[in-house]
């Protein structure tokens, strides 16, 4: 089943790449694209949960697969928002001003996560002993998600 499931999200992923270069309307595509992120990351979601897939990297990746939802669901939102408006207030949407922000927040935050990630292979390289990481993990969240609001944050007047 695991291969069908990415084969589906690489097939509707695909179809909004041809549809936005058919059609030349990016709002559909945004949303199939947005749409087939959000059903890997809950994917994702599901195997860590459900399936108790809960070896050693697996935890930091859901947490950077969540800094990718909030990307993908801004991206939907914002796909959503831009075509139930009229062309003429598209630009004064409220979620044309969220929009840049939350990518940012995601954008940051996943980059961060893949940071957390290097220190944590580092962590375990220098002492691979060591049987307690949940320290660690709550430091990574506190600093990751911290700083990737506070960059947001420093950065709003700019993006908006």
């Amino acid at each position: 089943w695991d291969l069908g499931a990415q084969s589906s999200i690489l097939a509707v992923a695909s179809c909004a790449l041809l549809m936005a270069a058919l059609h030349g309307s990016l709002v559909a595509a945004k949303a199939l694209a947005g749409m087939a992120s959000v059903c890997a990351i809950l994917y994702i979601f599901v195997c860590y949960l459900v399936r108790k897939w809960r070896r050693y990297p697996n935890e930091l990746i859901l947490w950077r697969s969540l800094a990718d939802f909030i990307s993908a669901v801004a991206v939907v939102v914002g796909a959503v928002g831009e075509a139930r408006a009229a062309p003429s207030q598209r630009c004064s949407l409220q979620t044309a001003r969220l929009n840049p922000l939350l990518l940012q927040f995601g954008f940051f935050a996943h980059e961060a996560w893949a940071f957390a990630m290097l220190v944590d292979a580092y962590i375990i390289i220098r002492d691979p002993f060591q049987t307690n990481h949940s320290f660690a993990h709550a430091m990574f969240q506190l600093l990751v998600w911290s700083s990737a609001a506070v960059f947001t944050f420093a950065t709003a007047g700019e993006l908006s």
